[in-house]
């Protein structure tokens, strides 16, 4: 694989981390107002702290910073948690849907965190 394609693929990765926050930086005050319940407030904050973190990470990745890691790891769980937390809370999901719903959240959450983060697999 050439490195022209690494780095394409990273970029890709780094939009998608920015495109998931941005709503949800726009939703937060809307859906705290809406909150009812302690559930509801929870997955709010996770939600607003996992676009912050993405964008954190999307920004150290960029500078080549040594947090970069950190912050990526924890947008992945951050995210993790809302894919799990959010249809349970505001949606009435049941628990087995909602921890299907974390399941598959982790895995894309992982998948672009391996595009993004330098390693073995993804010398760039």
């Amino acid at each position: 694989m050439t490195e022209t394609k690494l780095r394409a693929r990273t970029w890709v990765a780094l939009v998608i981390i920015v495109a998931l926050g941005v709503p949800s930086v726009i939703n937060t005050v809307g859906e705290w107002r809406l909150a009812r319940t302690m559930g509801q407030h929870v997955v709010t904050v996770v939600e607003l702290c996992c676009s912050i973190a993405g964008f954190l990470g999307v920004l150290a990745v960029v500078r080549g910073a040594p947090w970069a890691r950190p912050a990526i790891l924890a947008w992945a769980v951050l995210i993790t948690l809302t894919a799990g937390l959010a249809p349970y809370n505001w949606g009435g999901s049941s628990l087995i849907a909602a921890l299907v719903s974390a399941v598959f959240g982790g895995v894309i959450a992982t998948v672009l965190a391996m595009l993004v983060l330098p390693s073995r697999l993804n010398p760039s």
